[in-house]
């Protein structure tokens, strides 16, 4: 358990959104490198929200996720086909209308003027501001506290890096490991006297089978160094007899 009040980490929920990733026909590969990144800045994140393309089940899971977080953001259903409901969802989520934004105008005037159906990227949610990356020249709606990124993993990985700044500012983030072979089950309540008194750090569990053995990975997690080895230490000594 973690002892982290709110203010002190940027806390940030992502929803992912996509019949071809629910349905398996793509490799879902958004989530994991935000998650990744996320937590190389020192960010929170709170939830992972995977959902279809329908306006009702985005809006739902972006009501529900931007309420109990700084930061949402999505993933997918930002282009112009049917099937690309995602400005309808988070606008229905955040109570506004959807209006064609003439920034978003001139630039498809620039690129896209010849496109059948190019008008529709121009939808956001009324109140939002573009945000521009370096490297891709299409911007990401920020409505309020929502982040809208496209879902084409090149491109979201790439504005995501350049618009990092606004997701850091965390405190540091320090971490150890412990390697044991044990079943957890025979710690358990060792390591839940240890959790209590340690409120600082958060401590993590993860059992694994290998050749017929369980081994166990213990990480500790924190904003004070001093706290997490101190935690790690105490660990280490208690359990002692199952160290890999």
């Amino acid at each position: 358990m973690s002892a982290d009040t709110p203010a002190s980490r940027v806390v940030v929920s992502l929803v992912v959104i996509g019949n071809e990733v629910l349905s398996g026909k793509v490799d879902e590969l958004n989530a994991r490198f935000l998650i990744g990144r996320l937590r190389d800045l020192g960010a929170r994140l709170r939830e992972v929200a995977f959902v279809e393309d329908e306006t009702s089940a985005i809006a739902e899971a972006v009501a529900r996720v931007s309420a109990r977080s700084d930061l949402v953001i999505t993933s997918g259903g930002v282009g112009p086909t049917h099937d690309d409901v995602t400005v309808s969802g988070v606008a229905q989520a955040l109570g506004v209308p959807v209006v064609e934004d003439p920034q978003m105008l001139a630039l498809i005037g620039r690129h896209l003027a010849a496109a059948p159906g190019a008008k529709r990227l121009a939808r956001v949610p009324e109140g939002s501001v573009l945000m521009r990356g370096k490297r891709i020249p299409w911007p990401v709606i920020r409505c309020h506290n929502v982040w809208l990124f496209p879902g084409v993993p090149m491109m979201l990985q790439a504005l995501f890096d350049d618009l990092s700044e606004h997701f850091g500012g965390s405190p540091t983030r320090y971490t150890n490991k412990l390697q044991l072979i044990v079943e957890e089950s025979l710690i358990c309540e060792t390591l839940d006297a240890l959790v209590s008194r340690h409120p600082e750090v958060e401590v993590g569990s993860y059992p694994r089978r290998e050749d017929g053995v369980w081994r166990l990975e213990l990480t500790f997690d924190g904003p004070n160094e001093a706290a997490v080895d101190a935690a790690r230490g105490e660990a280490a000594d208690l359990f002692s007899t199952w160290l890999a």
